[in-house]
């Protein structure tokens, strides 16, 4: 039997699901980074350092939700914060006092941190941030190591 076959004998459950993902998710993976060769591990569970597949073997998580998870997978005091806030509002849509307190919390715990802007992405935060150097400076350009400078495709305010 080879080594492709193992794993398929092995990990049932975890194929099957593979094969059904294939029919509706491209290539049955939604990000690069999940592609194994015959099919990649279904997870059904976790638990702080510990996955749980689809076939029932447990595994040591070194992606931990690739860094995110730096408490580990469910840790209680943050499950049991989610669940208070899940009480109020998942999604509030609007300003309420959670954001504040976050934002007071970070301008105490980092002395240089004056004001805080919170934002929806990594893009989103160098948008602002380059809108934020070009106010400050009075300047229209940016200048980019290993690129010559260009002129940003916003308009100067």
């Amino acid at each position: 039997m080879s080594l492709t076959e193992e794993w398929a004998a092995a990990n049932p459950r975890s194929m099957a699901l593979h094969e059904r993902a294939r029919r509706v998710i491209p290539g049955g993976i939604t990000h690069d980074v999940r592609h194994a060769r015959p099919f990649p591990v279904s997870i059904a569970s976790a638990s702080g350092s510990h996955k749980t597949d689809a076939d029932g073997h447990d595994l040591v998580c070194y992606v931990m939700g690739h860094g995110a998870l730096l408490l580990g997978h469910n840790p209680a005091p943050v499950v049991e914060a989610i669940e208070r806030a899940a009480g109020q509002f998942l999604h509030a849509g609007s300003s309420h006092e959670g954001e504040v307190a976050w934002a007071e919390r970070i301008c105490a715990l980092v002395p240089s941190v004056e004001m805080v802007h919170f934002t929806s992405s990594g893009t989103e935060a160098t948008m602002l941030a380059l809108q934020v150097a070009r106010g400050y400076t009075g300047r229209d350009r940016v200048l980019r190591p290993g690129r010559p400078a260009c002129r940003p495709p916003w308009p100067r305010r």
